[in-house]
């Protein structure tokens, strides 16, 4: 049985080996786990940590401690998967619909990590089966494609109760229908799963009870559920990173993820800027927009200082830049070659959907005083709600921006000798 990871290796051993046979180069990444390319493909790993939880178990008609597995591709478009318990049942019994997590952009309902937790749930909670739903994934079906998967499940349940499907006479649906009772069917998810469970109950809700009848929602199970606020919460700042989960990785797969308009298109909230030692930077400068995206990216230096400095805040125009959080870069001989540095701009007391991120590179032969050189990048969070004022102020000076002139398009080209014969005369 493969692991996600390993059929990546596969397939970049084989581009490897055939060069001419793709063109695609890297434009965003998620550190150890999602690579996105210029052509669209998508090369999803993992860490080496999570191998043993992302390999892919079969379906198995066999019972294996009193559960049979089984992969349907329903007739509403989405693929689930079933978990039965094997013993006769006395009763009607109610049935699980279960989103996996991954961030909406990792994860499969076939993983070892959800087979050996649910195979297992079924038994424990004799239930008469479990769904769990193969959701798409972004950056490819970026929201609310997810949640449209979860709903056409449930449709897909109402039809399988109503004996309006046609995947009815497939054995293990026709073993669900005979054991479910279709009046107690409960959601279950974790992590981005979770939030699903609320939005996908949500959109059911909308809907109507007929719109799904006979089937009926009786609750939901929210596992560590991954909603995410405009600003971070003490949870996000606090803990510290593991080999499955960052604040980048948070970050990114939020971006990833949403639909793709003009803050969020091709754009990344924060790279690795989890840092170490506050420089005075960031209190050179206000959030002032300076590109056609309303961020501002520049060049500057600041002068290495011996020890540690404490300062978190420093003043900038009307506000004051508040580091978040930093880090230091090492290579691999374990030389720190760099910092990152993350930033918040503060403004009459409150927090603004301003971010700035430092990158300082750090001269091995540098001493105290000695410049060193530092990019930075000020932005509008992507999670800051339509009417936020930084959006406000992003917005009005991309309208303040004049159009873009399209250029002629480059001439054929010629040889020298025909370029000098077409060449006016010297008057």
């Amino acid at each position: 049985m493969a692991t996600l990871p390993q059929m990546a290796a596969t397939k970049e051993r084989q581009e490897a080996a055939n060069p001419t046979t793709t063109t695609r180069t890297l434009v965003e990444s998620v550190t150890n786990w999602i690579r996105v390319y210029s052509d669209g493909s998508v090369d999803r790993l993992g860490p080496p940590e999570a191998a043993a939880f992302m390999v892919l178990v079969p379906p198995y008609d066999d019972p294996r401690d009193g559960v049979t597995v089984h992969d349907v591709a329903t007739d509403h478009g989405v693929d689930v998967r079933l978990y039965l318990t094997t013993t006769a049942p006395a009763r009607r019994r109610p049935v699980l619909v279960h989103f996996h997590g991954g961030g909406f952009c990792l994860s499969h309902a076939a993983w070892s990590l959800y087979h050996r937790f649910y195979a297992r749930l079924a038994v424990d909670l004799d239930v008469a089966g479990i769904v769990s739903v193969v959701l798409p994934l972004a950056p490819e079906h970026r929201l609310p494609a997810a949640i449209d998967a979860g709903h056409a499940a449930l449709l897909w349940l109402r039809d399988v109760a109503s004996g309006g499907s046609d995947t009815i006479a497939h054995p293990a649906v026709e073993r669900l229908c005979g054991a479910a009772d279709f009046s107690r069917v409960f959601l279950i998810g974790d992590s981005a799963g979770g939030v699903l469970v609320h939005n996908v109950a949500a959109r059911a809700g909308e809907a109507g009870a007929e719109a799904l009848d006979p089937i009926r929602l009786a609750g939901g199970v929210q596992l560590h559920p991954g909603f995410i606020l405009p600003e971070k919460s003490p949870s996000e700042l606090e803990n510290p990173p593991t080999p499955f989960m960052t604040q980048e990785t948070v970050d990114k797969f939020v971006v990833l993820a949403l639909p793709p308009t003009k803050d969020t298109e091709k754009f990344i909230c924060r790279a690795d800027v989890y840092g170490s030692e506050p420089s005075d930077l960031a209190g050179k400068f206000a959030p002032v927009p300076r590109c056609e995206k309303g961020g501002r990216l520049f060049f500057t230096s600041c002068k290495r200082q011996e020890g540690s400095s404490t300062r978190k805040e420093r003043t900038a125009g009307d506000g004051t830049w508040v580091r978040q959080n930093s880090k230091g870069v090492k290579n691999k001989a374990g030389v720190k070659v760099g910092e990152t540095q993350n930033f918040r701009f503060k403004k009459d007391g409150s927090y603004t959907d301003w971010l700035m991120e430092e990158h300082h590179c750090c001269r091995q032969q540098a001493v105290a005083g000695d410049e060193e050189p530092v990019i930075c990048r000020m932005y509008v969070s992507p999670r800051a709600p339509p009417d936020s004022a930084a959006r406000q102020e992003s917005a009005a000076f991309v309208q303040q921006q004049p159009a873009l002139q399209v250029s002629e398009p480059p001439c054929d080209k010629k040889k020298r000798d025909d370029v000098a014969e077409e060449a006016p005369a010297a008057a």
